[in-house]
């Protein structure tokens, strides 16, 4: 192409640098671009990995919530019987 450019006029020749300039920097935009891309697609993979990690905290906080529950409801039970025992054996 030297050949083609020796016979440009100098507004020839600076158009034809300015149009390698724009395709470098349209390759340049094109890279950016899947870098993005991947990105945002690594980016989904997490959040999509952190809602299911959500949903997992959410359904053992729910099991964890019922053992004071279970709890509460066992200590006065056990305090009935403890009691029932200890008046039994009092009058035994």
């Amino acid at each position: 192409m030297p050949k083609v450019e020796n016979s440009l006029s100098p507004a020839g020749r600076k158009l034809l640098n300015d149009f390698r300039g724009i395709l470098g920097d349209l390759g340049d935009l094109r890279m950016l671009v899947k870098q993005i891309r991947r990105k945002f697609k690594e980016r989904g993979e997490e959040e999509e990995k952190a809602r299911v990690d959500k949903v997992e905290a959410r359904e053992e906080a729910d099991q964890v919530a019922t053992y004071p529950r279970v709890l509460l409801h066992l200590l006065p039970t056990n305090f009935k019987v403890r009691k029932l025992i200890s008046d039994l054996s009092r009058r035994l």
